[in-house]
């Protein structure tokens, strides 16, 4: 149990136990103290002296004022910190609100696009012939299979137009086709690099705030020549909220970016598919108006 002692050195005891705590709330510890003092209670010292001492009571009280006084909230800490600090915390707020607008808005587009792939496939694997299979697309310009579609029948039909040979114009929408599915692939993996930047980077430019913290703690060690809670608090708490904040950025950021490499994955296969049973459609036409002979 602490003590608060009073007699030829009770200022300089005050002094060390209550660093950094505000005058008015040094005041009103001492006016505590006072009035504790009218009530004393004997107690041995170290070495057999009789000294006066204040009650446990009065110590208990005193020392909950002392930590009422620090305020040590996320909003405090932030407008107590360095510049250093806050430009650290802002840096990764503002990554944090990015990433999160990034993942929203790719689960939404990322879902519509497989979803629609999946069932324009299906619609366009059971039309009869191509011409329905193609007007079934066109239901859905929206659908990542629509796109891709019409860089093949553009080019089939400037084969058609141009009168070149029909395995010239298979080969022709083959290339078309891929052209197209990495046109798209290109389109849904547009802003992924922000979560890949917020996933590597957002956990280190925590830890840098965190070191700073430390140093910041260590030199107020030193110059305030104390190692109490009031001077090492501000430091460690900045620099282990720098810490929680980059990890809060870092993981939904690599958690989200996994995912949707899987589900562009999916998306991939699909159009992938896609192209190949186009292509085969468009092989059967040119078979079907091929003079018999020619077959």
């Amino acid at each position: 149990m602490a003590f608060l002692p009073h007699g030829p050195q009770s200022a300089r005891c005050r002094k060390r136990l209550f660093d950094g705590i505000p005058e008015n709330k040094y005041t009103d510890l001492c006016n505590i103290l006072k009035d504790c003092r009218s009530r004393p209670r004997l107690r041995a010292a170290p070495f057999g002296h009789i000294t006066n001492w204040t009650s446990p009571r009065a110590e208990a009280h005193a020392l909950r004022i002392a930590g009422a006084s620090m305020d040590y909230s996320i909003i405090s800490v932030f407008t107590s910190a360095t510049l250093v600090g806050q430009v650290v915390m802002v840096i990764l707020i503002a990554m944090s609100v990015l990433s999160w607008g990034v993942i929203l808005g790719k689960a939404v587009a990322l879902g519509s696009a497989s979803s629609k792939a999946a069932s324009g496939l299906a619609r366009f694997t059971e039309a009869p012939d191509l011409r329905q299979a193609l007007q079934s697309l066109g239901a859905d310009p929206s659908s990542p299979l629509y796109a891709v579609a019409q860089h093949g029948v553009r080019e089939f039909n400037n084969g058609k137009e141009a009168g070149v040979d029909e395995s010239v114009v298979v080969e022709t929408v083959r290339r078309a086709l891929n052209q197209g599915v990495g046109q798209e692939l290109d389109r849904l993996h547009k802003s992924l690099s922000i979560l890949a930047t917020a996933a590597n980077t957002a956990p280190f430019i925590g830890l840098f705030g965190t070191v700073w913290g430390i140093m910041t703690s260590f030199h107020a060690i030193g110059q305030m020549k104390s190692a109490s809670l009031a001077t090492v608090a501000p430091g460690i708490s900045e620099a282990l909220i720098a810490t929680a904040v980059g990890l809060a950025v870092g993981v939904p950021a690599t958690i989200a970016y996994n995912i949707f490499l899987g589900k562009l994955d999916s998306i991939e296969t699909r159009l992938i598919n896609f192209a190949g049973v186009f292509l085969n459609r468009v092989q059967r036409e040119v078979n079907a108006h091929r003079p018999r002979g020619d077959r």
